[in-house]
């Protein structure tokens, strides 16, 4: 009867993270094909110290990079930040925490933006706090590629 040895917890541990450093860098290797298009967008600001919850409208933005493979939006990070300098400069609200939703089919982004909307709008603790276009807009970001 021969006895086989289990790896250890360790050689484990080292082996997934190669994998995932190995997987990265195919990714990362992989030349993506981005397309510039019009999505729709609107934006989510919350303070985790406050009950204010701030929403925008949904907005199109025309000039947007989109990697043609999974629809990954391009700077998708900073159009969150001109969210949060919007509501930090406005409503003197540091420290928010801003998220974007997008898609290129406005009538699937207006679906998420009404499930949103109800969800917050049920909360009694939570004051809705609707910023609308004349207000903010989001602005085309540029996406430079670093590799090229």
């Amino acid at each position: 009867m021969k006895i086989t040895k289990i790896p250890n917890m360790k050689s484990i541990k080292v082996f997934v993270v190669f994998l995932m450093f190995a997987l990265t860098a195919l990714g990362l290797s992989a030349k993506s094909d981005v397309r510039t298009t019009k999505v729709y967008m609107f934006g989510f600001a919350l303070s985790l110290t406050d009950s204010v919850v701030y929403l925008t409208d949904v907005q199109a933005v025309d000039s947007a990079q989109v990697e043609k493979k999974y629809g990954f939006l391009y700077g998708r990070s900073l159009y969150a930040a001109q969210l949060q300098s919007h509501i930090e400069n406005t409503h003197n609200k540091p420290n928010t925490t801003c998220v974007v939703f997008f898609n290129p089919k406005k009538s699937k982004l207006e679906g998420e933006y009404i499930e949103i909307r109800k969800r917050y709008s049920k909360d009694k603790n939570v004051i809705l706090t609707p910023v609308g276009v004349d207000a903010f807009q989001f602005q085309r970001e540029e996406y430079y590629d670093v590799n090229d």
